[in-house]
């Protein structure tokens, strides 16, 4: 694989990786996964380079060995691990989801608590607008009322 991690505009996902060639460089038993395994690399770098500190680019679990299982009991062995290192990363990414999910939950409430409250005021305003405007007829009712009694005696 060819590596350009310099590069940081659109190149860097076209061309920052690519298969130089895949009878070259990969084993003849991957040739078929060596597409999806560039993806996955040039993805989880790509995160590194947004977010070094996501968990997934920290190393906080240490995966299995890379390496080609000789005997039964030590295939048993690295399926173990494997999996192992499978759940961790799945609880992982199971808990920063629901902290996303509860980010989120958290934010629309706001939204919503933020538009009631505008309801509120609004209504309250209207109201004293109505007792306003209700004092000032009845002031001018008196008011006319008055005049018209001035006027009679």
């Amino acid at each position: 694989m060819h590596t350009r991690v310099h590069i940081k505009d659109h190149t860097f996902w076209t061309e920052g990786y690519r298969l130089v060639s895949e009878n070259s460089c990969v084993p003849h038993f991957l040739t078929h996964l060596a597409t999806p395994i560039l993806t996955c690399g040039k993805g989880l770098n790509f995160l590194k380079l947004c977010n070094p500190s996501h968990p997934l680019c920290t190393r906080m679990f240490q995966p299995p060995p890379l390496c080609v299982p000789v005997t039964l009991e030590k295939m048993k062995s690295l399926g173990e691990q494997c999996e192992a290192y499978r759940m961790s990363v799945m609880q992982l990414c199971a808990s920063i989801q629901e902290k996303q999910d509860a980010k989120m939950m958290k934010v629309e409430q706001n939204k919503h608590d933020v538009a009631a409250k505008g309801r509120r005021d609004a209504k309250s305003a209207m109201n004293r607008i109505k007792v306003v405007g209700v004092e000032k007829k009845m002031n001018k009712k008196i008011q006319n009322e008055a005049m018209q009694s001035s006027v009679v005696t």
